[in-house]
C-alpha cells in the first residue's frame, strides 16, 4: 500500500489516481514517481487526446511548473508514469499530465523516438 515506509524519501509526497510521487519544489520536477501497472490500467476509457498538461493544483503558485517553462527551451515534457499505462479512467490518464508531480524536461529524441515504435 502507498505510501510505503520503503519510499526513497517522504518529501512532499502526493498520491494521484495513477501514481505516487515526491515533489521537489526547488527544481519543480518530481524526486521520484512510483506506479502500479495492471492489466486493468492498460485498457479502458482513458483517452490521451482529452488530456492536457497542467500545473499541479496542490503546489503553491511560486513553486509550480508552468507550460511556458517548456516553451522554446529545447526540451519536451516527458512522463515518468506513462499516460498510456493508465487508461483505466480519464481521471487516471489526466493525473499523469500534472507538471510538478509526473513530468520532467526531456530531450526531444528520447521522448517519442524508437521506444515509441
Amino acid at each position: 500500500h502507498y505510501p510505503s515506509s520503503r519510499l526513497p524519501s517522504f518529501e512532499n509526497v502526493v498520491i494521484r489516481p495513477a501514481f505516487v510521487s515526491s515533489l521537489n519544489l526547488r527544481t519543480r520536477i518530481p524526486n521520484w514517481v512510483s506506479e502500479r501497472i495492471s492489466v486493468a490500467s492498460l485498457s479502458g476509457p482513458g483517452n490521451r487526446q482529452r488530456s492536457n498538461f497542467h500545473p499541479d493544483p496542490d503546489v503553491p503558485d511560486p513553486f509550480q511548473a508552468k507550460l511556458e517553462d517548456y516553451a522554446r527551451s529545447g526540451y519536451t515534457r516527458g512522463h515518468l508514469a506513462a499516460a498510456g499505462a493508465h487508461k483505466d479512467s480519464q481521471e487516471s490518464m489526466d493525473s499523469t499530465f500534472a507538471l510538478n508531480a509526473n513530468i520532467l524536461p526531456q530531450e526531444g529524441s528520447q521522448n517519442g523516438g524508437d521506444w515509441l515504435r
